[in-house]
């Protein structure tokens, strides 16, 4: 629903590998997720490596003089903002 309400193009999920590249318990979660939402909507689903994202992400609000006591309610949309930054640099 909101992905139609919304006018959504495309959907990037991020995908969490271990740093071996291995698949994970959640990994298989985020996999399940993706083929639910690929039976709602007919727009394309990207999956990104998020490995360090969040690691990216605490850096850049350290960088960003966030105090600390706020980064970790930032820390998932910095990650987020990691994810899509890889997805859109993967496509130049």
């Amino acid at each position: 629903e909101i992905i139609q309400r919304e006018g959504i193009e495309a959907v990037v999920l991020g995908l969490p590998l271990d740093l071996d590249g291995q698949e994970t318990l959640t990994t298989r979660q985020v996999r399940n997720f993706q083929a639910s939402l690929a039976r709602r909507t007919d727009r394309p689903i990207h999956v990104v490596n998020e490995a360090l994202t969040s690691f990216e992400a605490a850096e850049r609000l350290r960088q960003a003089g966030v105090p600390e006591r706020k980064q970790a309610a930032m820390l998932d949309q910095m990650a987020a903002v990691c994810i899509l930054e890889i997805f859109l640099g993967a496509k130049e």
